[in-house]
């Protein structure tokens, strides 16, 4: 059987979900909180246009994320 939350936190939040499980092109897709906490780990730093392209094609809702002021690539 395929799990569709493949990664669970202790507190029980989902990290990811896994999209269309039952195909053979299902992908992961992560949970805007995540990207949150992941883009405010980074301080100073910042994200090149490809890298940034990455991210809003990994989230499974980037229009929920509060994205840092710095951000260019679009939704």
């Amino acid at each position: 059987m395929t799990q569709w939350r493949i990664a669970q936190r202790r507190d029980g939040s989902i990290m990811a979900h896994k999209v269309d499980r039952f195909r053979e092109t299902a992908k992961m897709m992560l949970e805007p909180w995540l990207v949150e906490q992941a883009l405010a780990r980074l301080g100073g730093r910042r994200l090149t246009a490809e890298q940034q392209s990455v991210v809003v094609s990994a989230t499974r809702t980037p229009w929920k994320v509060r994205w840092p002021p710095w951000w260019e690539a679009s939704l």
